[in-house]
């Protein structure tokens, strides 16, 4: 008898540490899920303005900013070697 008393307490102290720890891990999870939607939500806004941006970049300019900013990049790297210039050239297959 005295033995099934020990695991009754035993028991009592793991079910309130694993109580303790879900309730815990709720909390986060609330947390995490608010900090998630602001998040997106601070993404929305970011896009909006990245569009009002090119928007007015393209109504000043009269350029699409994606393609100034492709030419910007392509100015900045010099060109040595195509990709395909790189690799040595297949051998011919012997039949």
């Amino acid at each position: 008898m005295n033995e099934l008393e020990t695991q009754v307490g035993q028991l009592k102290v793991e079910h309130t540490t694993l109580l303790k720890r879900l309730t815990d891990m709720n909390h986060k999870y609330n947390e995490a899920s608010i900090d998630n939607r602001i998040l997106k939500a601070d993404i929305e806004t970011l896009r909006a303005k990245v569009k009002m941006a090119e928007e007015t970049v393209k109504r000043v300019t009269g350029i699409n900013p994606l393609l100034l900013a492709m030419s910007n990049l392509t100015a900045d790297i010099p060109f040595v070697n195509s990709p395909i210039d790189s690799f040595p050239a297949p051998a011919a297959a012997v039949l």
